[in-house]
């Protein structure tokens, strides 16, 4: 007895010190918040409503499942109605030849991160939610109230391994309005802001094996710190749609220099219709893009026109690989002095700070996607690094002509097609690899491997779109085409914040972007961009270069223009369209060519 009693309150101090509870309720939206633990204190969650969006986050990683008072259900919303339950990631990887895996995904009840960095932990005061707005006043000039000081609070931030922009690049964040002219100037320190509005915080995965789900109990720390930054911009117009999430990786060291073969996941619950039992799944390797949608109506919560909720890899992690990214000149198999670069990896930061660029790397893309449901949860971290490699969770390959989850449909033969990104095809045409048995998904998106160096940074980026169309069907083609204006920003580096709410839709740039559907059979979407009145061309070609149809040569206004291209006249094969302008005052010209594949 006395040996239980003691073991017990050993228990108990544990939980208590880890701010760990528990509940039997169900998840997935249809009750409380049930798997992540609401903590009242000031800076340990936020909720990120400035657009369509409402999205809660914690700082421990949790994207949705955070219940955040007065509010009484918890979930990512769109017109106050749920669209992600439970957004988080998973990783794998090798130490010493080692399988490990962890995460943070309430739904699957893999909570493997707490809120801090390595050194420090969850128990520094410090480790919050830092949320700072291209609003608030430069310098902190007027504000009383230390709460609402974000320029100053953002010196904590960097002290726990957040960027800023070192205006006068000493090394060291100190916002000074140096001339006293009561704004912010190109040499003065000012916090990292990406959006009109941005959260920043600091996780690692120091949760106790003991303390981790069951099956997972085995895996060990391995000194990964993530920092993270959720941002977006305040507009209702498209690009209101998107949230953005920053993971800057860092392996602190602590177990091992070189942590490989990793890969990372970002992991999503999302609940469609009818509290999400009824949704498919689908990919699109064009766009890095996995999603969730429900093709019919529903007599809940949407009605006739629920969304579609997509994920998409904006940057990849950065890899260096011998023969492909660099010449490795020594044959040290790492990237080195002396060695010849064949690409560059870039990690885009905001125009503020610009874009770093790393030589002899590339950003690596979708490696796979994988669909899981809920029953089918990973049990254990070798269940788990299969998940994150696209295999099923006995390890093996998944054969699209025999799985029952989906169908290969519209005569494509299923043995060519590829089992690490499922659900390839298009549900819109019924053409590929089609999931059929709807149910309450999960989605796993999936980009590596890389290797986690000492002290080295790993940043992705990824975002959260929806889009609501005329039906469940035609959401899906809104939200790619929503998913598409994201990307533009975020190649174009973000606007600039200047300390006041720009509509950055007033920021267009030329454009020329993917059809949609592609392949397509007959009809399919042409979208493209003008920043300023333009004499336009848009032609299509064959694959002899020969013209098939002019779509437009007229002079057009400035913003984003869509056009149909009917091909039911032409054979299948590939085509080509391509954008000519010239603004007419005749200062300025763009010309773009994309490829598309007519299949019949």
């Amino acid at each position: 007895m006395k040996i239980f009693t003691s073991t017990f309150v050993l228990l108990l101090i544990i939980l208590v010190s880890f701010n760990i509870t528990f509940t039997l309720a169900e998840p997935d939206g249809k009750g409380p918040s049930t798997s992540h633990k609401t903590k009242l204190l000031s800076g340990d969650s936020f909720d990120m409503n400035i657009n369509n969006w409402n999205m809660p986050i914690g700082s421990d990683g949790v994207m949705g499942d955070v219940l955040i008072p007065p509010a009484t259900l918890a979930g990512g919303m769109l017109q106050n109605k749920i669209v992600l339950y439970s957004g988080g990631f998973f990783m794998s990887g090798l130490t010493n030849g080692q399988i490990w895996a962890n995460g943070k995904m309430t739904a699957s009840r893999v909570n493997d991160y707490l809120p801090g960095t390595y050194a420090t932990g969850q128990n520094d005061p410090r480790a919050q939610l830092y949320v700072v707005s291209a609003s608030d006043p430069a310098f902190d000039i007027g504000v009383t109230d230390p709460k609402k000081m974000s320029w100053t609070q953002w010196k904590d931030a960097v002290a726990l391994g957040a960027d800023f922009y070192d205006g006068d690049h000493d090394g060291v964040y100190n916002p000074v309005d140096k001339n006293g002219n009561g704004k912010w100037d190109p040499d003065e320190d000012r916090p990292d802001i990406l959006g009109d509005v941005t959260a920043w915080c600091v996780y690692s995965d120091q949760m106790p094996p003991p303390l981790r789900l069951a099956g997972f109990n085995d895996v060990n720390p391995q000194g990964i710190e993530i920092r993270q930054t959720v941002f977006a911009f305040n507009s209702k117009a498209t690009i209101g749609n998107s949230i953005f999430i920053r993971y800057k990786i860092v392996n602190t060291g602590a177990v091992n220099d070189t942590l490989k073969s990793v890969y990372f996941s970002v992991a999503c619950d999302p609940d469609i219709g009818d509290n999400g039992a009824l949704d498919l799944v689908g990919c699109d390797t064009l766009l890095n893009a996995g999603y969730t949608y429900h093709p019919t109506s529903e007599s809940g919560k949407w009605g006739a026109t629920p969304p579609c909720f997509l994920v998409d890899f904006f940057q990849g992690p950065k890899a260096y690989i011998p023969g492909v990214t660099f010449i490795d000149n020594n044959g040290n198999g790492i990237y080195d002095a002396g060695d010849t670069p064949l690409d560059t990896a870039t990690d885009v930061r905001g125009k503020i700070i610009g874009v770093s660029k790393y030589p002899g790397a590339k950003n690596l893309g979708l490696s796979s996607f994988f669909q899981y449901y809920n029953g089918i949860d990973p049990a254990d971290r070798f269940q788990l690094r299969y998940y994150t490699l696209g295999l099923s969770n006995s390890g093996g390959i998944i054969d699209p002509c025999t799985w029952s989850q989906g169908s290969v449909l519209g005569g494509v033969n299923c043995a060519n097609i590829d089992p690490y990104f499922m659900y390839s095809g298009d549900p819109i045409t019924n053409i590929g690899w089609i999931n059929v048995t709807a149910q309450d998904q999960r989605q796993i998106s999936s980009t590596g491997p890389f290797n986690l160096v000492k002290n080295d940074t790993v940043s992705i980026v990824v975002a959260y779109v929806v889009g609501q169309g005329t039906n469940g069907l035609n959401s899906v083609t809104v939200a790619k085409q929503n998913d598409q204006m994201a990307k533009q920003l975020f190649d174009n580096n973000f606007p600039t914040p200047t300390g006041i709410n720009d509509n950055c839709m007033s920021k267009i740039d030329y454009n020329l972007y993917q059809n949609y559907p592609n392949p397509f059979n007959p009809s399919t979407l042409i979208k493209y961009s003008l920043s300023r009145e333009s004499n336009v061309k848009l032609i299509v070609y064959n694959s002899l270069g020969q013209i098939v149809k002019v779509l437009v040569n007229s002079p057009q206004a400035s913003g984003y223009h869509e056009i149909n291209f009917n091909a039911s006249n032409l054979a299948s094969g590939v085509y080509f369209y391509t954008l000519n302008t010239g603004s007419t005052s005749g200062d300025q010209s763009f010309h773009s060519t994309r490829k598309m594949l007519l299949l019949k």
